[in-house]
């Protein structure tokens, strides 16, 4: 039996739809306007402090699949998926990959980092990078998220 792909499109837009439903289950009386809650077209730290745990699960549950959805899309041979996994998601549980950003987000100027960025920093500090890789990491994220909200405000 021939099963078809879904196509990339249809997998992002799955993927929105699963966490625009999870959203219902938000804090009505979250003070941060929803609009504030993506750095350009990503969710940022503001979305995350102002999630429950539930939305936080299947945000990085959702992450996870859509990462290794879209190499084996992209025939990644499994050497290179792996190396590239160990860049991108932290070798951690879940439950300390929500403690890890949420310590990340603590920091009120990461509020408007990407969430794909701030993973990057937990995965750099999970897998043993040095503080100085670390906060350059962390460095490179703000004046990246700095740089599109200000685009966006023109």
């Amino acid at each position: 039996m021939n099963i078809p792909k879904p196509k990339t499109a249809n997998m992002v837009l799955l993927l929105t739809l699963s966490i625009s439903g999870l959203l219902v289950g938000q804090d009505a009386t979250q003070e941060t306007p929803q609009r504030s809650w993506r750095t350009g077209l990503v969710w940022n730290g503001r979305f995350w402090k102002g999630s429950n745990p539930f939305v936080k699960t299947g945000f990085l549950l959702g992450y996870e699949q859509a990462f290794a959805y879209r190499s084996a899309m992209d025939g990644m041979e499994l050497s290179k998926f792996e190396e590239l996994k160990k860049r991108f998601w932290p070798t951690l549980t879940l439950n300390e990959i929500e403690s890890a950003l949420d310590r990340f987000y603590d920091t009120p100027e990461n509020g408007p980092v990407q969430i794909t960025d701030a993973l990057r920093v937990v995965a750099a500090k999970a897998n043993g990078g040095s503080a100085d890789e670390i906060e350059q990491l962390a460095e490179e994220s703000r004046k990246s998220a700095a740089a599109t909200l200000a685009i966006e405000h023109r």
